[in-house]
C-alpha cells in the first residue's frame, strides 16, 4: 500500500509540474511588432530632438497626453524610461502613500514608450525572476 501512494505521489507531482510549466508558457506575452518610423516622421522627430528647450517642450508634450499634474515627475520618470537605451540605463522606485497615483504615472509614462521595449510590472515577489527565462 506504501508503494502505491508514493507512486500516485509521484505521478501527481509530474502532472502539477506540467501544467504548471503549460501555464508559463500560456501567459508569456505576444511579440509585439516593432514600429518604424516613415522618412517624413524621422525627419520631423531630427528636427525636434535639436530644438532649443527640448525637455520643456518634451514635459509640455507628455502634459497633452491624459497626464496632468506632476510635471517634474512625469519628465524624470520619462527620462528614466527612455534611458533603457544607454549602455547604463537609469532605474526608479516610486515612493508614496496608497493612492497617491504611483500606477497612474507609471502606466501612463509607459504609454510613451514602444510596446517591443517594455515590460510591465507593478508587484513583485522574491521569485518572480525565477521564472523568466
Amino acid at each position: 500500500m506504501q508503494k502505491e501512494v508514493q507512486y500516485a505521489l509521484y505521478n501527481l507531482i509530474g502532472e502539477l509540474e506540467n501544467y504548471r510549466l503549460k501555464q508559463i508558457e500560456v501567459n508569456q506575452p505576444e511579440e509585439v511588432k516593432k514600429r518604424t518610423l516613415s522618412v517624413i516622421r524621422k525627419e520631423k522627430a531630427i528636427v525636434f530632438l535639436k530644438s532649443k528647450n527640448l525637455l520643456q517642450k518634451t514635459n509640455e508634450l507628455i502634459g497633452e497626453t491624459r497626464l496632468i499634474g506632476e510635471v517634474d515627475n512625469r519628465l524624470l520618470m520619462y527620462l528614466v524610461f527612455t534611458s533603457r537605451l544607454r549602455e547604463q540605463p537609469l532605474h526608479i522606485i516610486s515612493l508614496g502613500a496608497s493612492g497617491t497615483g504611483k500606477t497612474y504615472l507609471q502606466e501612463n509614462i509607459s504609454q510613451l514608450i514602444p510596446e517591443d521595449h517594455k515590460l510591465e510590472m507593478t508587484a513583485l515577489s522574491e521569485k518572480t525572476f525565477y521564472y523568466f527565462d
